[in-house]
């Protein structure tokens, strides 16, 4: 029930985005005539009823009359608004259409294996190499969260494949990655030579962090860490 509500009402906040100056004419007329009927029902107001202007117009207009102009008003608004919503979806799905599928599999290299997840073919190429950090210094930059960019949409969950090498056998336990949530908490990576599925965010992107015990652990000189892309499904 409630996600038959919450559809609703986002798809009547997307006609209402729609800026039709016929919403605003509604919005005026449906305070207008309450008021008018008020100031008609309160004649104490002005010294003499019949040379008030707006008592005159409120007299003209029963409840029946703005009722009927309320609901033309609203239809009329829900129509033009759900046209130019319509047309504005068709636009975006004719440009998307000038990039198929096929398009998509030969220019990435890759294949759709359903609708929403796409495979990268070649292990090991440029085309499947997200990032890469090398060095202590690279590392240290890893302690204050780095961004890292992502070849996938935005909002899609993107599998990364980790590639990471301490440089010196260090004990697990006295380090760990993590990524960032989208309220900012952080989720450790348990196992960081496994796959790791991870959302992106509105620019195709997401935060990755480097902890570490300072007392027991130190940065060596040529740890290194290469993220690559698998596959990505939205």
């Amino acid at each position: 029930m409630l996600e038959f509500i919450r559809r609703r009402r986002a798809h009547l906040a997307m006609l209402w985005k729609e800026g039709l100056w016929g919403k605003w004419i509604g919005v005026l007329w449906a305070a207008w005539w309450p008021v008018l009927a008020g100031i008609r029902d309160e004649t104490g107001i002005a010294s003499n009823p019949d040379d008030f202007k707006a008592y005159k117009l409120a007299q003209m207009v029963s409840l029946q009359q703005w009722a009927v102009v309320m609901l033309a008003l609203f239809a009329v608004w829900i129509f033009e608004a759900s046209l130019r919503s319509s047309k504005r979806l068709a636009e975006q799905i004719a440009e998307m259409g000038k990039v198929d599928s096929e398009d998509l599999e030969r220019m990435l290299v890759g294949s759709y294996i359903d609708r929403r997840t796409f495979f990268y073919n070649f292990e090991g190429a440029d085309i499947n190499l997200v990032t890469r950090f090398e060095g202590r210094l690279d590392f240290l930059r890893l302690k204050h969260v780095a961004t890292i960019k992502v070849r996938a949409p935005k909002h899609s969950w993107a599998r990364i494949s980790f590639l990471f090498s301490s440089g010196g056998g260090d004990p697990h336990d006295k380090y760990y990655f993590y990524v960032l949530d989208r309220e900012g908490r952080e989720k450790r990576i348990e196992n960081i030579y496994e796959d790791q599925d991870i959302l992106l965010d509105e620019h195709g992107s997401f935060k990755l962090g480097f902890k570490f015990d300072e007392h027991s652990y130190v940065i060596r000189d040529h740890p290194s860490l290469i993220l690559s892309l698998v596959c990505w499904t939205k």
